[in-house]
């Protein structure tokens, strides 16, 4: 099965004037295959969506990008911030992630779609980097452009 979710943040504004002038504000996560293991289901990124990596980035030069992540210690994760929530938070033995940072979207995937985390979130188009504590990754830019093509299809 595959799902596309719904994300908004209604009980926050939204911080992207080019959809609010167009007459929406929320958007769609990205299409995720639906399993169950265990007695639970999860939820994981389409492995199509591995076609729109471009080239490796550096942690310190990311933005717009897919990373995967072995975590060595695995705890609490916290610190993810969206605009109109300041904190969200899972009790997870992680041991490993998948981020999709976009512009204004960022979805986390843990233990290949045990717990997942999605937020609408709104940093400073300048901004770049990110921070890895306890693990390793491998960055990888994304194609916006490919993203926009299909959805106007």
């Amino acid at each position: 099965r595959i799902q596309f979710g719904w994300m908004g943040m209604p009980d926050a504004p939204c911080g992207n004037p080019a959809t609010v002038a167009c007459g929406w504000q929320h958007c769609l996560t990205v299409p995720c295959e639906l399993t169950q293991r265990g007695g639970r289901l999860h939820r994981y990124p389409v492995k199509e969506l591995k076609l729109l990596r471009e080239k490796p980035v550096s942690p310190e030069n990311a933005h717009i990008f897919d990373m995967e992540l072995r975590i060595f210690c695995p705890g609490r994760l916290g610190a993810v911030s969206g605009a109109g929530r300041t904190v969200r938070y899972a009790r997870t033995q992680a041991q490993t992630m998948r981020i999709l940072a976009d512009a204004s979207s960022l979805e986390i995937f843990i233990n290949h779609g045990e717990t997942v985390l999605t937020t609408r979130y709104y940093p400073d188009p300048a901004a770049r980097g990110v921070v890895l504590d306890g693990g390793t990754a491998q960055l990888w830019s994304i194609n916006r452009m490919e993203i926009m093509d299909g959805i106007s299809r």
